[in-house]
């Protein structure tokens, strides 16, 4: 049999491709939220992998075309519940040829209004799938099962994915929870690679099965997203069993944050973001800051705050300076600190900052207006590692303290500093630039106060990758971050006192 030239099959997958961008699920009227998802997106290529499947030679050539599309296919395209059933039956077939598209899947995202049937309904009881007649009628939605069994498939047919993204942005039946804990469960035995967790709901849906899947999955997650919902008890006592959790990211509600920290002695990274519209003074975040020092004594990145509003609000966080000294006391592994919009943190932390995290890399406190580095210098500085300094809006600052930095932090590549900061005498502001530009930093524009430096970041992924190894190897040996973060706190009188501190509000 003669083959077809080599140019032939790039033409055949060119005509395959399908320039239809922002394409909206015909069969059912979508409201607007869910019809935003798919805006932008392209649908599935389901016809370039089914093309790559006639042989070796077009699956090279298919390689090209198909690129990133197995990482998160079903985040990057827009599809229907029968385009799902289509791909999973491609999937089964390469596996079953060897070529194991299914093995590629990294992340699995998961759309629950695909577990839904819309109809348009109308006072004689007429239901229309057809989004025709939309304006005559009411939106009626009942749950659908089928979707249980194509996604069940497709976990079936995934050998190895490592995170799982379920996204609530629709009005959700709360009859319907039921059903979700199930298909939950029934997934469960094809997750266990999975590492990473994350999930968002809209503030009118506060999920009531999410602890199902949690508590499934407890054993092996490392990382847990959790966007703009309120965990329930049940949700909260399925977090506190994943005792191998090392990033922890919450959005909207943080006030039950404290009570889990004591079963979180792995955790290397804790984001939390305010809901700034809500004005929710949210938890007490003093007392928070403290017991993080306590228990989570080997963090390393720690986020407040991470979208700077540049004004302060009742719902961003404002940890005291007492508290925040106390706390780099304590987490001297500390690579990355992200403290935005705070009113409270002066140069008492700075200097704490300065002499206790060794390791410190990124330090972002733009728009805290106490942070002047007043007497600062280079000695008080032990930042051998760091790499980026942003101090934007922190009208303050004095010139001074960012010519320490850039003579103390020899690997130093970013500084973002505020306008204020050059309105400086001359001299003062020469010195400055004399030292960022000594340190191979450049200017970035004449009205953006960005110093940069334009190196390659592989080394940075690499000393990274190096320290998760020792880590696994200290895990693996036994050895129990808790009981060690609960001698201390017994050995440090100091703890005691800046306990009482908290519960009587003096900081």
């Amino acid at each position: 049999m003669s083959r077809l030239p080599p140019e032939l099959i790039i033409q055949v997958f060119q005509n395959l491709l399908v320039p239809v961008k922002g394409r909206v699920l015909k069969a059912t009227p979508m409201p607007l939220d869910i019809q935003a998802a798919d805006v932008g997106k392209l649908p599935l290529p389901l016809d370039i992998i089914a093309a790559s499947l006639v042989c070796h030679e077009w699956q090279a050539v298919a390689e090209h075309f198909l690129g990133t599309t197995f990482n998160d296919p079903l985040q990057q395209y827009c599809y229907e519940l029968s385009d799902i059933e289509r791909f999973v039956r491609l999937l089964e077939t390469s596996r079953d040829l060897g070529i194991g598209y299914g093995d590629r899947i990294d992340i699995v995202t998961i759309y629950l209004h695909h577990f839904r049937n819309a109809y348009w309904a109308f006072g004689d009881g007429r239901k229309y799938p057809d989004a025709l007649v939309a304006g005559a009628g009411l939106i009626v939605f009942t749950y659908r099962p089928e979707a249980e069994e194509v996604f069940f498939n497709l976990f079936a047919v995934c050998s190895r994915p490592r995170k799982l993204n379920i996204f609530q942005i629709c009005d959700w039946d709360p009859h319907w929870e039921q059903h979700l804990s199930r298909f939950y469960t029934h997934i469960s035995p094809h997750c266990h690679t999975i590492t990473t967790l994350e999930y968002l709901a809209t503030k009118s849906n506060n999920p009531k099965n999410l602890h199902t899947l949690i508590a499934l999955l407890s054993s092996h997650l490392r990382h847990i997203t959790l966007n703009s919902l309120i965990p329930t008890p049940p949700t909260l006592a399925a977090l506190a069993s994943c005792h191998n959790l090392k990033s922890y990211h919450h959005t909207h509600d943080h006030n039950s944050i404290a009570q889990l920290l004591p079963a979180w002695p792995r955790l290397r990274s804790l984001t939390l973001s305010p809901d700034i519209q809500l004005h929710d003074p949210g938890p007490d975040i003093h007392s928070l800051i403290v017991q993080l020092a306590i228990f989570c004594p080997r963090l390393k990145n720690l986020v407040l705050n991470p979208f700077p509003c540049n004004f302060v609000t009742d719902a961003t966080f404002q940890p005291s300076e007492l508290a925040m000294s106390f706390f780099v006391s304590r987490c001297r592994n500390l690579t990355s600190l992200v403290l935005a919009d705070n009113t409270m943190v002066g140069d008492t932390f700075l200097r704490a900052l300065g002499r206790e995290a060794t390791y410190l890399r990124r330090l972002d406190i733009r728009d805290c207006p106490a942070v002047r580095g007043e007497g600062i210098g280079a000695d008080d500085l032990q930042w051998p590692e760091l790499r980026s300094l942003v101090v934007d809006t922190c009208h303050a600052l004095r010139p001074e303290f960012v010519e320490a930095v850039a003579t103390a932090c020899h690997k130093l590549r970013e500084v973002m500093i505020s306008e204020e900061v050059e309105i400086a005498p001359d001299e003062v502001i020469k010195r400055m630039r004399a030292e960022l530009t000594g340190r191979g930093l450049m200017r970035q524009g004449l009205e953006n106060y960005i110093w940069y430096l334009n190196e390659d970041e592989s080394e940075d992924q690499d000393e990274e990758d190096e320290e998760e190894e020792k880590e696994k190897d200290m895990y693996d040996e036994g050895f129990d971050d808790k009981e060690d973060a609960l001698a201390a706190w017994e050995q440090m009188k100091g703890i005691l006192d800046c306990v009482q501190w908290v519960r009587s509000g003096m900081i």
